[in-house]
Protein backbone atom coordinates (compact mmCIF):
# COMPACT_ATOMS: atom_id res chain seq x y z
CA UNK A 1 0.00 0.00 0.00
CA UNK A 2 0.83 3.22 -0.97
CA UNK A 3 0.89 6.31 1.91
CA UNK A 4 1.26 10.57 1.29
CA UNK A 5 2.72 11.96 4.57
CA UNK A 6 3.36 15.49 4.85
CA UNK A 7 6.04 17.43 7.16
CA UNK A 8 7.56 20.92 7.28
CA UNK A 9 11.33 21.18 6.15
CA UNK A 10 12.24 23.32 9.51
CA UNK A 11 15.12 23.26 12.03
CA UNK A 12 16.81 20.21 10.01
CA UNK A 13 13.40 17.73 10.22
CA UNK A 14 14.74 16.21 6.49
CA UNK A 15 17.71 14.44 8.37
CA UNK A 16 15.44 13.28 11.34
CA UNK A 17 12.83 12.07 8.39
CA UNK A 18 14.90 10.17 6.08
CA UNK A 19 16.90 8.82 8.30
CA UNK A 20 14.19 7.08 10.54
CA UNK A 21 12.43 5.95 7.19
CA UNK A 22 15.62 4.70 6.14
CA UNK A 23 16.30 2.60 9.22
CA UNK A 24 12.70 1.29 9.14
CA UNK A 25 13.20 0.51 5.67
CA UNK A 26 10.33 2.35 3.66
CA UNK A 27 10.80 3.01 0.09
CA UNK A 28 10.31 6.51 -1.01
CA UNK A 29 8.36 6.65 -4.18
CA UNK A 30 8.47 10.41 -4.78
CA UNK A 31 8.91 13.86 -3.26
CA UNK A 32 6.77 16.76 -3.82
CA UNK A 33 8.06 20.22 -2.49
CA UNK A 34 5.98 23.13 -2.38
CA UNK A 35 7.04 27.05 -2.52
CA UNK A 36 7.02 27.14 1.53
CA UNK A 37 8.59 24.70 3.89
CA UNK A 38 5.89 22.21 3.65
CA UNK A 39 7.13 18.69 1.64
CA UNK A 40 5.21 15.41 0.52
CA UNK A 41 6.79 12.38 0.64
CA UNK A 42 4.45 9.07 -0.85
CA UNK A 43 6.10 6.06 0.69
CA UNK A 44 5.68 2.41 -0.06
CA UNK A 45 4.39 0.78 3.38
CA UNK A 46 3.26 -2.82 4.43
CA UNK A 47 0.29 -2.41 6.83
CA UNK A 48 -1.62 0.32 8.88
CA UNK A 49 0.07 -0.87 11.86
CA UNK A 50 3.59 0.10 10.41
CA UNK A 51 1.94 3.15 9.38
CA UNK A 52 0.79 4.30 12.80
CA UNK A 53 4.31 2.96 14.16
CA UNK A 54 6.03 5.16 11.64
CA UNK A 55 4.48 8.29 11.99
CA UNK A 56 3.88 8.28 15.88
CA UNK A 57 8.17 8.06 15.75
CA UNK A 58 8.27 10.51 13.29
CA UNK A 59 6.42 12.62 15.67
CA UNK A 60 8.62 12.42 18.37
CA UNK A 61 11.88 13.19 16.52
CA UNK A 62 10.68 16.10 14.37
CA UNK A 63 9.97 20.01 15.01
CA UNK A 64 6.53 20.25 13.79
CA UNK A 65 5.15 16.76 13.36
CA UNK A 66 4.31 14.59 10.44
CA UNK A 67 1.00 14.37 9.14
CA UNK A 68 -0.86 11.42 7.07
CA UNK A 69 -2.53 13.31 3.55
CA UNK A 70 -3.70 9.64 1.61
CA UNK A 71 -3.52 6.28 2.00
CA UNK A 72 -3.89 3.74 -1.58
CA UNK A 73 -4.52 0.61 -0.13
CA UNK A 74 -4.50 -0.99 -4.14
CA UNK A 75 -2.89 0.37 -6.58
CA UNK A 76 -4.62 1.63 -10.21
CA UNK A 77 -3.19 -1.84 -11.37
CA UNK A 78 -4.69 -3.89 -9.04
CA UNK A 79 -8.02 -2.12 -8.90
CA UNK A 80 -8.06 -2.61 -12.90
CA UNK A 81 -7.15 -6.54 -13.01
CA UNK A 82 -9.04 -6.99 -9.26
CA UNK A 83 -5.54 -8.79 -7.80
Amino acid sequence: MKAVLEYKDVANDKCWFYGILFTNNICVIKENRRIDFRRKVTINIKDYYELNNLVRELNEKTTCGVSIVKVFEKSFIEKLFGK
